[in-house]
């Protein structure tokens, strides 16, 4: 099982709860991917059983209340200039969710531009945080912009799934 920490420098600072946490996700977008590649999903499940950031994290944090959905915008870099003191941040997603633990630490199951299913741990202490932690951007703005009648159906269905899942 590959486990993704953001910034391996940080990872001192990862509590066990924080760990609990991360392998129960982790565990559970495994189950999902496995399902998927056995094809039990059928194509009419698929318009609930939405695999986005948005539905994952709220499916999710119904399993595990102690996981909190955060919805904003992920940072990345954009903008490079040779020029000194010219490196801008932007954001590089417009609607971005992801979950945080009791202890403060960014578990995010969909994560930004990262071709695999293992999701990523940011630690919210420490020195380093900011390399990591520092890239996730709440804004209540955007939780009013994906909230509607369809992402609440996907993420019951998918928590449905999930639990049958789990449970078996």
């Amino acid at each position: 099982m590959t486990y993704m920490v953001f910034n391996h420098v940080n990872c001192k600072n990862i509590t066990n709860k924080d760990e609990e946490l991360f392998v129960l996700v982790t565990n559970i977008i495994y189950a999902l991917s496995d399902e998927w590649k056995k094809s039990r999903i059928r194509p009419l499940d698929m318009e609930y059983l939405n695999f986005n950031c948005h539905s994952i994290c709220r499916a999710i944090s119904i399993i595990s209340p102690d996981l909190h959905v955060v919805s904003g915008s992920y940072v990345g870099l954009k903008h490079i200039s040779l020029k000194e003191d010219d490196l801008k941040l932007d954001p590089c997603w417009n609607d971005h969710s992801w979950l945080v633990t009791p202890d403060g630490a960014i578990i995010d199951p969909h994560p930004v531009g990262v071709i695999t299913v293992a999701p990523l741990l940011a630690v919210g202490k420490g020195k380093n945080a900011p390399h990591g932690y520092g890239l996730y951007v709440p804004d209540w703005r955007i939780v009013t912009k994906i909230t509607n009648r369809k992402l609440i159906r996907q993420s019951h269905c998918l928590h449905e799934f999930i639990k049958r899942l789990i449970t078996k």
